[in-house]
């Protein structure tokens, strides 16, 4: 029974050990394209003629504002107005 126990402990060995026998290929990054005096000329280009927008670090939101069309004082004076006619938005009901 022993022996038994030995032979199916060095089969299941082997076999959960063999699936690590992969062949390991080197990463090899691709050589640039572009010189560093290249990439900065486009971007003064593109800082230059507005087409350059940043992006933040953190999400890749572009720092572009939002504006809308109404003045805050628009938008407060709508919202007492709601606020009195208990009107809701239909914007976020679905009326």
């Amino acid at each position: 029974m022993n022996a038994k126990q030995a032979l199916l402990v060095a089969t299941a060995a082997l076999v959960a050990t063999s699936g690590y026998a992969v062949e390991a290929t080197q990463f090899v990054p691709e050589a640039p394209h572009a010189v560093r005096a290249e990439v900065k000329a486009e971007l003064a280009q593109a800082k230059a003629d507005g087409s350059f927008v940043a992006a933040r670090e953190t999400y890749g939101q572009t720092t572009i504002p939002a504006r809308g069309e109404r003045d805050r004082a628009e938008v407060r004076a709508e919202a007492r107005m709601a606020a009195r006619n208990h009107t809701p938005n239909s914007l976020y009901f679905g009326g």
